[in-house]
């Protein structure tokens, strides 16, 4: 079966909306939505269901015939999924007509990060890891430290290394706003940063009753499994406590909570008391599929799809009814950019769906122009975003 040409589409799109589409019909929208390679993504705008959203959208096309802006990406809404996915090109037209042709970037192309790291030794000494070559970087405590070809950081046990420890010795990972990296601590577990993030371990991991690092930002970590040593991570107010795990930290200090998201086995959260590193104010066990929220006032446990939890380490941005001012801080954090609002209405737009990490900004930020009344200016390293009404 081909795919029908955008006129037969905006037909069948009118059909779907106004309730008249046949099932042969139907089945030719779904076929066609399951051959796009689009990455669609949809701005929940008021609606709290496909009938709400059918009737407006209805409405809106009964007044501006072949105008509209909102794609869905819900398997369960399939067909307005491909309703919406026909009309893109048609509702980037209505923008630029209604609110001119001015572009989006102001001359400077803004590109995704990547691996980008800064390793700070126990004796004070920087390594970029941005600019080191691959293979051997130093030795410290029997240890060789080493960079991979894909962006990552290795520590190895190595018998001819200078032996000389020191259990006081702690290496720093750090990776800048649009940088991420990969860490394999000494005892295996591994580590993925995320852009703005900091993680402190000892270098004597495996010497120690307990294993225990520091994290600043956000980190997914594959803890390899020790009966007799637990793992411990410690944030500003949280410490998590495992024996060997899957799970996903979101620290940063900007967001409301410190959002801890268990993929495998079994965590231990801990609230500790403001600076009282000793003092567990409140605790939690978290079972796989269930994400903890800790702010002021407690800890707070909820099911999520942990997939859209770890969406950054598979190179996705995943939005489940996310407000665009959350967007748009990891947007900042990823891009290293600053985001002014004109509008502060535009702070408060909700969205679902998901795109690559990998795209520019210009690109990821025309998906959500055409997806809701939200429009973006680019001048050097800033990103404004005012909110037009439109629909």
């Amino acid at each position: 079966m081909s795919i029908p040409d955008k006129a037969l589409l905006r037909e069948l799109a009118d059909k779907w909306l106004k309730g008249t589409i046949s099932s042969e019909e139907r089945e030719l929208l779904d076929h066609w939505y399951d051959m796009s390679s689009d990455e669609p993504i949809i701005w929940m705008g008021q609606d709290d269901s496909e009938e709400a959203l059918q009737t407006r959208l209805l409405g809106s096309i009964q007044q501006r015939k072949d105008q509209a802006g909102l794609v869905f990406r819900y398997k369960s809404l399939i067909r307005i999924a491909a309703v919406l996915l026909v009309l893109l090109s048609i509702g980037a037209y209505f923008f630029q007509k209604q609110y001119g042709s001015t572009p989006l970037t102001d001359v400077v192309v803004i590109q995704p990060g990547g691996n980008k790291a800064m390793l700070t030794l126990a004796n004070g000494k920087k390594i970029s890891l941005t600019d080191a070559g691959n293979g051997a970087l130093t030795e410290q405590a029997g240890t060789r430290i080493s960079k991979t070809t894909d962006g990552q950081l290795i520590y190895t046990a190595c018998t001819s290394c200078d032996q000389e420890a020191n259990a006081a010795a702690f290496n720093t990972v750090e990776t800048p706003r649009g940088g991420q990296y990969q860490v394999r601590l000494p005892d295996g577990t591994r580590v993925w940063l995320n852009a703005s993030s900091k993680l402190v371990y000892p270098v004597l991991l495996n010497g120690l009753k307990e294993r225990k690092v520091q994290l600043i930002g956000e980190a997914y970590f594959e803890v390899a499994k020790s009966k007799q040593i637990p793992f411990i991570v410690q944030t500003r107010t949280q410490e998590i406590k495992v024996l060997g795990t899957h799970f996903n930290i979101n620290s940063y200090i900007e967001e409301p909570y410190i959002r801890t998201t268990l993929i495998e086995g079994s965590i231990q959260v801990n609230l500790i008391e403001q600076g009282s590193a000793s003092s567990i104010r409140e605790s939690v066990i978290l079972k796989p599929g269930e994400q903890s929220l800790i702010a002021a006032k407690g800890i707070k446990v909820q099911q999520v799809n942990t997939e859209n939890a770890i969406d950054w380490t598979n190179g996705y941005f995943v939005f489940n009814k996310e407000s665009l001012e959350s967007i748009m801080r990891r947007i900042s954090r990823w891009y290293d950019v600053d985001v002014r609002y004109e509008d502060e209405s535009a702070r408060h737009q909700v969205f679902s769906g998901s795109v690559s990490r990998f795209k520019n900004i210009s690109e990821l930020l025309e998906k959500l122009e055409l997806t809701a009344p939200v429009k973006f200016t680019i001048k050097g390293k800033q990103v404004k975003v005012e909110s037009p009404e439109i629909l």
